[in-house]
C-alpha cells in the first residue's frame, strides 16, 4: 500500500479596518487603516516564518513538494518586509518543487454575491502573481474551498484547470475519497480536502491510506510546535510520496463526477459555510452588497470596487 500527499499551505492576510461609525458616511472614505494592516502582517508573519523556513528548507530534499496559496496583500506585504523569502521561493518554482496556486487577491467571498467582483480578484489575483515571479497559476483554490457546480464554468473561463473543493460526505457517498474528480460540467477537475484527514496526519495513530491525500495548513506557530519535521519523517517512513496539486491531477485523475449543487465551504479548520453565512448580520452585509455592486460597476469607480471586495475578505465575517 502507498500514499501520495499534496501538502496545500494557505497564507493570507486582510486589510484592517478603522472605526467608521454611521456620522462618517460621505464624509470618510479611509475604511482601511494601512499602518494598522503592516503592524499586524510583522506580528503574524513572525509566528507564520518558522514553518515557512523549514518547508521551503524541507523541499531541498530530493522527495518533498508542496504548493502554495498566498493571498495578494499577504505575498504583496512579504515582499516589502521579507522579500528573501520570495527570492527563496522563486528558486523552487525554477527547480519544480513548489507550485502557486491562484485564488482571490483579497481571500474574500465574493463568489458568494457577485461573480463579476470574484472575476475581478481572481484576475488581480493571477496578475500579481505573474508580474512577480513570471509564473502562470493553472490551478485554483477558492477562499475557504467555497463551491458549487455552476462555479465550474466561471473558473475553467478563467483559465483554470482543477480547483481545490470540501470532500462532503453526502456528496461523494462510499466512493472513493482518495482520487480527483470530474465537475458535473466536466470541465474541471476537483480535488477533495477533507480537514478530518489534515488533522489526522499529524496524529502519531495515523494509519496509511491507498492512493491520495489532500492536506490544507494554514501555517501557525501551533502547527510548528507540533513538529511537522517529526510529521514528515514518519509519512516518509511509510512508503508515502509528496506531490503538487499539478502532479496529483496527473497521477490520480478520474473520470467520474463530483456533483455539489449546493453551495458548499469547509476550510482546514472545519468551518463550514454558515461560519459566514449563518447569522442574521452577516446575510444582511452579502444582501447590502448584491444591492450596490451594480452601482459601482455601472459608475466605473475601480477604488470603491475593489474596497468593496478587500471588506468582504472571509476573516472579517468570522470577527
Amino acid at each position: 500500500m502507498s500514499m501520495d500527499i499534496c501538502f496545500i499551505f494557505n497564507f493570507s492576510t486582510e486589510r484592517k479596518l478603522n472605526p467608521y461609525s454611521f456620522f462618517d458616511i460621505g464624509r470618510n472614505n479611509e475604511y482601511f487603516n494601512l499602518e494598522l494592516t503592516k503592524k499586524t502582517f510583522g506580528d503574524d508573519i513572525q509566528n507564520q516564518l518558522p514553518l515557512l523556513e523549514y518547508i521551503i528548507e524541507t523541499s531541498k530534499r530530493k522527495d518533498f513538494k508542496f504548493s502554495i496559496y498566498t493571498s495578494g496583500l499577504f505575498l504583496e506585504l512579504l515582499s516589502a518586509q521579507n522579500p528573501g523569502i520570495i527570492v527563496k521561493l522563486k528558486k523552487l518554482l525554477d527547480l519544480d518543487k513548489l507550485e502557486l496556486l491562484g485564488g482571490t487577491y483579497y481571500n474574500s467571498v465574493s463568489s458568494l454575491y457577485s461573480l463579476d467582483l470574484f472575476k475581478n480578484d481572481v484576475e488581480k489575483h493571477k496578475k500579481l502573481i505573474k508580474s512577480m515571479f513570471d509564473y502562470i497559476p493553472v490551478n485554483f483554490t477558492n477562499s475557504k474551498n467555497i463551491y458549487n457546480n455552476s462555479l465550474s464554468e466561471v473558473i475553467s473561463t478563467l483559465k483554470f484547470k482543477s480547483i481545490i473543493v470540501p470532500l462532503i460526505d453526502w456528496f461523494l457517498g462510499d466512493r472513493n475519497a482518495n482520487q480527483a474528480y470530474l465537475s458535473s460540467d466536466q470541465k474541471l477537475t476537483l480535488l477533495l480536502s477533507d480537514y478530518r484527514r489534515t488533522k489526522s496526519i499529524f496524529n502519531s495513530d495515523f494509519k496509511l491510506t491507498d492512493g491520495l491525500v489532500v492536506a490544507q495548513v494554514n501555517p501557525t506557530k501551533n502547527i510548528f510546535e507540533k513538529n511537522l519535521a517529526a510529521t514528515l519523517h514518519s509519512i516518509k517512513s511509510r512508503k508515502t510520496r509528496f506531490l503538487t496539486v499539478n502532479e496529483s491531477i496527473s497521477e490520480h485523475q478520474s473520470n467520474e463526477l463530483y456533483h455539489m449543487p449546493e453551495t458548499v465551504a469547509m476550510n482546514s479548520s472545519g468551518q463550514e459555510l454558515s461560519f459566514f453565512t449563518g447569522n442574521s448580520l452577516q446575510i444582511e452585509i452579502l444582501e447590502k452588497i448584491k444591492s450596490i455592486k451594480n452601482q459601482l460597476h455601472s459608475n466605473k469607480d475601480n477604488q470603491l470596487i475593489d474596497d468593496l471586495i478587500s471588506l468582504s475578505a472571509a476573516e472579517n465575517f468570522l470577527a
